[in-house]
Parts: C-alpha cells; structure tokens; sequence
C-alpha cells in the first residue's frame, strides 16, 4: 500500500542525477508591464521576478497560449503580487496553458486570487497564498474550473475564504497537495480548505493519473457553515460518476470547528492512512462505496470535554458521532485509535475510547513518550498487503513499508521509539524520533548482514544535505544501482527523489547523450546512534508505483569510518573523501571514494557494461601510496534479485581488475580501470569532484 509518496524535487549529483525539464527562454522581470510581455511568449518561458518587488495588477495577467510558464522570484526576498483588496484577481488561466509559481506571495485579493479552466495546468510550489478572496468567490486562492492537473508542494495558504473552498475550489483530474499548510481558512457552506472534484473532462489529453492525493499537509483552524470543515470531496458528474484515486494520508487536522472535518461525497474508494485528527466536530461524513482506514489516530474534542468533566460536554458541543457513514461502508485495516466508539473500527489492532497522546498545545500533533501510538505496529519491516486492499487498491505494490519513509514533519521512519532494537512504526502522521542529529561522522558505508552483496554509501553533506549510492541487483537478476541527493532531518537522511539512470555503455562507446534518468521512488536513514554496529540503523527503499520493485527494509551497519563519532579524523588524507565523475563526456557514471581513518581507501564505481546493462563494482580496503591508490575491483558475476527475492546463497563474486586512483593538487582525480573480464576495455579519464562531506574539507 503506497501510503506515503511525497514528491519532493532536490538539486542532485550531476553526476548521477539530472533534471529532465523543459527547456525554457528565460527573462528577467522588474515591472507591472515586463511581467505582461513575457506572458506574452509564445514559448515555454522561465521569469524571474526581481527580488522584493511589489505589484499591483489593475488587471489580471492573462496565459491564453499553450505555453508553459515558470514564475520565480528570491526565496529569501519574494515579489509580492499585491491586489490591494482588487476583486479583478492575479491570474487568469486558459486554452491548455501550464503555469507554474514558485517563491511567490500572493495576497489581498476580493475575488479568487488564480482562475483556471481550459484544461490548463497550475502548479503552487513554496507559494504563499494569503488573505484572498470573499463570500462571493468560489476559492478563495485558487478557482479551478476544468482544468488538467492542479498541484500544492510546500506552499502556504492562509487566511483565504469564500463560499466554498476557503482556499481551493477545485473541478480538476489530477490534484496532489503536498507538505502545504493550510491555515485560517474559511467558507461559509462546505469546504473550509479546499472543495475538491475530481473531474474526467473530454478533451484531456495528458498521462497524469486520475484522482486526489493529499499527502503530509497540515490543515489548521479550519471552518465551514454547513459541510467538510476542512476538506470536501464530491464527484464531478452524480448521473455517470467516474471512478477515481483518493488518497488522504500522513495529514495533520487540528480545528475547534464543530462541522465535521472531511465530507466525502464519492463514488471513488478512499484510503485514509495515517493521518492525526483533533478536531471539534465529527470526523467524516462520507458515501463512499468503501473508507479503507489504517493507523489513522482521532481526538474529538467534545469527548475530551466530556472525559475531562465527568459531565455532559459544554452547551453546544455533543458526544461526537466521529464517523457518519451514509452508504458503503468503513473498511478498517487496524492500527487506529480512537478517543471514541463511533466509527467501524474492528480490528484486533485498532483502539477505541483511547487518548491517542498528543503533545499538549502541540501545532504539529508530536506524540508523548506514553502514547499507545508509539511504536504501534506489530513489528518491523515489510508487511504483506492484505488481500482485500489489493482488491481495492489494485494499483498498489503487492508488498508495502508500512508506514513509508517518512512523516509528515521531513522526519525519516519508522524510529526506534523505546530503544528497544526494533524499528517500529509511531500511528498517525508524527514520529516520535529517538536518536541524536547526524553528525559528520554519518560519512561512511553500511550494509545488512543478512543481505551481504548489496549496500549504500552515505556522505553527509554541508548546508543539510546528504548524498547516497545504492548497489544492489535487478527485479528479476543482473545488477542494478541508484543514486539520490536529500535532506539530513533530526537522526534521518531522507531522500524523497531516487536516480534511475539507463541507457549508457562501457568505455569508448559511452555517450552521455543516450542517458534516460527516471525516478524510482524514495528512501531514508534513521539511526538511533551514531557508531550504528552493535545498534544498526535502518535503511529504507518504497518504489515508486509502475516500477514494480518491491520496498527494501534494511538494516544500516557501520562499515567505514573517516571521522569517528567524537569529531576526530586520524587520517588527514580522509578529505579524500567524496563522489567524483569524468565531467559532461562522461555524465552518467562515475565513482564514491571513501579514505578510512586507518589509511586505506575503498570506492564503488557506477557505470554500465559493454551490451548496456547497469553495472558496479566495488573494492576491498586498500593502503594508499601517497597520491595513489590501486584498489583491487570485484563484481557480482552471478546475481541474485531485489528486495524480497534477495538470496545472498546465489551471489557469486570475481575479481574485476584493479581501479588506480592518483589525487592531484588541483583536486582532480587520475582515474584509470583495468579489467580483466573479457568484453571489458580499459578507460581512463580525468575525474573532478563533485561532492565534499561536512568536516572533510581540505
């Protein structure tokens, strides 16, 4: 069950990761009317607003072209698209047009902010949308009316209201709403976030799959007159409803309102995973032919009143019902708690009239040491998916981590709450970390001991960044191998974008150019130490869906040390460490080099073989001569399979030939591969760094 994917881009290795994106003009933009021209384009058009420059549109900015368009400014120091209480609006979308705004504060408009219909496509990314909109609009930041594909990745959107939607009103088929806050939002009838209908239109011509997922958000301080305090969902046509994809998991809900907070109006199946509600009104109203719930955890606030008490809730409050369901029916898959008896949770798994343990006056909903949704789960790693969810979901892995690789705050999971060894899933959208910062000393290699032939190296970056290759093997045999660049999170690493990169061929053959880069999911490192021997950390893989991979729950042993863990590095040559590559002519392979505090050096070099199959070899430690390191090459000759088929018994490794490294002054590498495989030519090439873990610098 793919209950978390968070699709969150990071600027990655050159080396092994690339961009693929459109390639846009680009113009620099400082003036009400600059801006109007280069909507103008008839181009795909990146435009960057000055840094801190305040508009005020007497008319909206029209994209009637089909074009895509990029609207950037500082993130530091944004434009501000002011309406100075306009009820004109910021953007008017039509005619296919894809735009997307990023950085931006939009702000002070009567009406809805954005209008989009025409199938066009309209993407929020770190935007802030604020104090939009007024009883008469329909959205108070976004108004969408038939539009392709609708997207909110880490935005804001606060303090927007209307008559429905407080901040969305959505008629779209794709809609993903990502790590956004929503926040002060209001409508006077239903939908105080966001109104949401999924919409099949008869022009549609794009590969975006159907449905909503609304993932990792928070939704706080909502309110609505009548329907869905927060969210709405309702089908786009009652007389021929189209099935769709509705995915709410890993949300944080936290409003006083009494109306309840979701309303789901759908003929589509819904999975609500994962997700932590304190709320003043009934959970749901839903007709959904079937609710799956799993791990979700629920605070009502009228019973805490009245537990509080031990008398009936305060006048105008009522002993919530938590889950009305007016047709189809609640399918729980356990793991929730309830602070309550009304909502069909009858799995031996699940909690009813139970406190779930939220942290007092906690924004984000942390969880306290004693809460029963800590460590929850019934053990750690891969969980089988049920039957019945694969009936329902039939478009999900038939294997799943059970609660992703990450919560809803960046923090990778599941942790090790109670020290106890075991890495078990926290219930709702937090997890309670347990384990100190990464440290510099996180630079190093590490494996599984019971899955010896694969494994990672991990560098740990300046600026809180972190850096990983994964050498493993192929679904169904051969070698395989991945790289990422993400984000150091508490005691995690969590990389929300994984490399793929095929198409390339060994030696003189090689052309950068033939190099197809996908994603092939996300991962994450948690440690509950630094050292990680005697205590390993976990190492988790979810696929991305289509690529038919099953997930990878690992644990994550020490293998290298180049700092040790109280900050000394004993050999100074370690700043050696790091990813290096062969420039542009060879972007697509390369190497990592890591040069231990007892003197010897150990690297992994990531290319393809001579008929382009994905190839890697790594070394045994080596002493280092000076400048020069000759390390001795070995590769899997005979492989095993990824993930749950991984058979370390089938694994037989040879040798490969050596790989001479010679460090020059400038920081450039003397690179040269001599192996002894048959089909296999020598190369050698100047490699330059690409990357310098923290504490490493020379």
């Amino acid at each position: 069950m793919t209950i978390h994917r968070v699709l969150r881009n990071f600027a990655v290795f050159n080396l092994l990761i690339a961009s693929s994106s459109l390639s846009l003009a680009t113009i620099q933009v400082a003036t009400d009317q600059e801006l109007r021209d280069a909507l103008n384009q008839t181009e795909d058009t990146e435009i960057f607003l000055n840094a801190g420059v305040r508009f005020e549109p007497g008319l909206r900015y029209d994209l009637s072209l089909r074009a895509e368009y990029r609207i950037t400014t500082n993130r530091n120091n944004p434009a501000v698209i002011d309406g100075n209480n306009s009820a004109e609006g910021a953007f008017n979308l039509g005619d296919e047009a894809g735009l997307e705004l990023k950085n931006v504060l939009i702000s002070n408009f009567t009406r809805s902010a954005i209008i989009a219909s025409g199938n066009s496509r309209l993407t929020l990314h770190n935007v802030r949308c604020e104090n939009n909109g007024s009883s008469q609009a329909m959205g108070g930041c976004v108004h969408a009316d038939g539009i392709d594909a609708f997207k909110s990745l880490h935005s804001y959107l606060i303090g927007n209201r209307s008559f429905r939607g407080g901040a969305l009103y959505l008629r779209a088929s794709h809609t993903k709403i990502i790590e956004s806050i929503f926040e002060d939002n209001s409508a006077d009838t239903s939908g105080g976030d966001a109104v949401i209908k999924p919409a099949e239109l008869p022009e549609r011509f794009s590969l975006y799959p159907l449905g909503v997922w609304a993932e990792a958000n928070m939704f706080r301080n909502f309110s609505a007159g009548a329907f869905g305090g927060s969210i709405e969902i309702l089908d786009d046509d009652f007389n021929d409803p189209q099935p769709f994809e509705v995915h709410i998991a890993n949300n944080k809900f936290k409003s006083l309102s009494s109306v309840p907070a979701l309303e789901l109006n759908t003929s589509s199946t819904i999975l609500l995973a994962l997700n932590s509600f304190h709320v003043g009104g009934d959970l749901l109203n839903s007709v959904a032919p079937a609710l799956v719930a799993a791990g979700n955890l629920v605070n009502t606030k009228q019973i805490i009143d009245a537990q509080l008490t031990a008398a009936p809730a305060t006048p105008g409050f009522k002993p919530a019902t938590t889950c009305n369901v007016f047709a189809g029916q609640l399918i729980s898959f356990g793991f929730n708690i309830l602070n309550a008896d009304g909502c069909s949770f009858n799995q031996s798994s699940d909690q009813l009239n139970t406190n779930p343990g939220f942290t007092p006056d906690d924004p984000d909903l942390g969880l306290l040491a004693n809460s029963p949704a800590v460590d929850a789960q019934d053990g750690e790693g891969l969980l089988a998916l049920p039957a019945m969810a694969a009936a329902l979901l039939p478009d999900e892995n038939s294997a799943f981590l059970p609660c992703g690789v990450l919560d809803s705050t960046g923090l990778g999971r599941p942790q090790d709450a109670d020290g106890d060894g075991v890495f078990e899933c926290d219930l709702g959208a937090r997890e309670r970390r347990n384990g100190p910062d990464i440290s510099a000393a996180q630079t190093m290699a590490v494996f599984d001991s019971n899955r010896v032939g694969e494994g990672q190296f991990l560098e740990i970056l300046p600026n809180g960044l972190g850096a990983m290759s994964f050498f493993t093997f192929g679904q169904n045999g051969g070698q395989d191998w991945f790289t990422a660049l993400g984000q150091v999170v508490g005691n995690t690493v969590v990389f929300s974008s994984i490399n793929d990169a095929t198409g390339g061929v060994w030696g003189s053959a090689f052309n950068p150019a033939t190099i197809t880069r996908t994603n092939a999911g996300q991962a994450s490192f948690v440690f509950s130490n630094c050292q990680s021997t005697g205590q390993p950390g976990r190492f988790m893989f979810q696929s991305a869906v289509g690529t038919q991979r099953s997930d990878v729950f690992n644990r994550a042993t020490r293998l290298s040390t180049s700092i040790d863990c109280s900050g000394q590095m004993a050999n100074p040559n370690s700043t050696r460490t790091g990813s290096y590559f062969g420039g542009s002519a060879r972007n697509g392979e390369g190497m990592q080099y890591i040069e231990l505090n007892n003197g010897q050096g150990v690297g992994v070099f990531y290319g393809y073989d001579p008929q382009g199959n994905k190839f890697w070899t790594t070394s045994a430690p080596a002493a280092v001569n000076g400048n020069t390191v000759t390390l001795q090459m070995q590769y899997p000759a005979v492989t095993t399979s990824f993930g749950i088929n991984f058979d370390p018994d089938e694994i037989q490794t040879q040798p490969f030939g050596t790989m001479t490294l010679t460090f020059n002054a400038d920081g450039t590498v003397a690179f040269s591969m001599n192996p002894v495989v048959p089909g296999f030519e020598p190369i050698s090439y100047t490699m330059m760094r690409l990357t310098t873990p923290l504490g490493l610098g020379s």
